[in-house]
């Protein structure tokens, strides 16, 4: 299965998918959960960097785990406000 084309969007000349159509994917692929967990709130005194983990949890059993950060520093300022 693939992601269906409703739920893929062009930008300047690149196909990306939309959040509904990665978690409809995973949905038909088994996802049982999926829950974040806040590490770091963003503070002025750790330059407004926020940190957070992510778990999927599949029915066959697979589990993922990644962490992500962002800050104005690291995204556009669109973004960022």
């Amino acid at each position: 299965m693939a992601i269906e084309k409703k739920w893929i969007v062009s930008l300047k000349g690149r196909d990306y998918p939309l959040w509904a159509g990665i978690l409809d994917d995973a949905t038909r692929k088994g996802l049982k959960s999926l829950t974040t967990t806040v590490i770091q709130l963003p503070i002025e005194e750790n330059g407004m960097l926020a940190v957070v983990m992510a778990r999927a949890e599949f029915e066959d059993g697979r589990v993922f785990e990644d962490v992500g950060d962002c800050s104005p520093k690291s995204t556009t300022p669109q973004l960022a406000a």
